[in-house]
Parts: structure tokens; C-alpha cells; sequence
């Protein structure tokens, strides 16, 4: 017989009970918010957060997708002007690079 990669749950395992909750705007983004911190979905945040387990946050992939995001932030800056037909030197990004390398080092301390 092959053993099977995956098996069932039984029923006392299977999570099969629904418990809406009902959040106001502000309320919700913030969970989100801390859900995405944790890269866990949002039911999974609080079904930890209610029963008391661990929700650690990956800092260090966090400040990884934030750096990602500042250096994409830097790419569409340059191509949009280089769109409207302006063409910055390297000269004239550098100040904004070497904040961004500023706020890494920051970051790294």
C-alpha cells in the first residue's frame, strides 16, 4: 500500500465552525495591517491572537518588501520623468538614493 502525502482530518481536528465578527473600518485595517506583518491570513491572526499563541513578526522580511518597495518607489520616480521628458543625471538621484541607503543603515543598527 503507498502511504499518501496528505491525510484527513477528523472532524475534531477540522475547523468547521464559522464566527463572524464585525470590525469598523479603522479596526479592520488595522488587523490586516498586523495580519500582513505576521504573513498570516487574517482568521489565522486571530485565531492565534484569541487563543493566545504566538504571532511573531518576520521583521527581516519585512524590512526586506519595504526596501524592495522604496527601490521600486526610486524606478517609477525616474521613469516618470523621464516620461514628461525630463532626464535626471545620476547626479541629481543621488540624494534621493543616498537617503534611501541612509534609512538602511538605519535600519541595520
Amino acid at each position: 500500500m503507498k502511504d499518501k502525502l496528505f491525510t484527513k482530518k477528523n472532524d475534531a481536528e477540522r475547523r468547521l465552525i464559522r464566527s463572524p465578527v464585525f470590525l469598523n473600518a479603522a479596526e479592520s485595517a488595522t488587523i490586516k495591517h498586523a495580519a500582513e506583518a505576521r504573513h498570516l491570513p487574517v482568521s489565522e491572526y486571530f485565531r492565534r491572537t484569541a487563543l493566545g499563541k504566538r504571532t511573531d513578526v518576520h521583521y527581516e522580511m519585512e524590512i526586506v518588501l519595504q526596501l524592495g518597495k522604496i527601490v521600486q518607489t526610486i524606478r517609477d520616480l525616474h521613469a516618470d520623468l523621464v516620461e514628461r521628458g525630463i532626464e535626471p543625471t545620476a547626479e541629481e538621484l543621488r540624494p534621493v538614493i543616498d537617503e534611501a541607503i541612509a534609512a538602511m543603515l538605519r535600519i541595520e543598527k
